[in-house]
């Protein structure tokens, strides 16, 4: 029996809209807490302030890594599109299509 050959390109370019769109996601999920959030914060330093940013920076990029490795592992098994379909369902991305 022969299978398929899986047009890796295409699974690549499907992973490639995903992760722009959830670095897009994540970047503006992370603005619009700390802007609602910048009257909790108006007592901070400006170091703290940075700190925030820091930290809230790393948590978005943390999820990012994650996310972006799973996808770029489905790709190569020729599952990208599929996943990618997954992944921009549930975090609300704009469609891949």
């Amino acid at each position: 029996m022969r299978v398929p050959k899986v047009d890796r390109a295409s699974e690549k370019e499907a992973v490639t809209q995903t992760l722009t769109a959830l670095n897009r996601r994540l970047e503006g999920i992370r603005r619009e807490h700390l802007a609602r959030n910048r009257s909790n914060l108006r007592e901070f330093s400006i170091e703290q302030l940075q700190e925030v940013e820091r930290l809230t920076a790393a948590i978005t990029a943390k999820i990012f890594v994650e996310v972006a490795s799973e996808l770029e592992h489905s790709a190569a098994a020729g599952r990208g599109r599929e996943t990618s379909q997954a992944v921009s369902l549930m975090l609300g991305l704009a469609s891949n299509e």
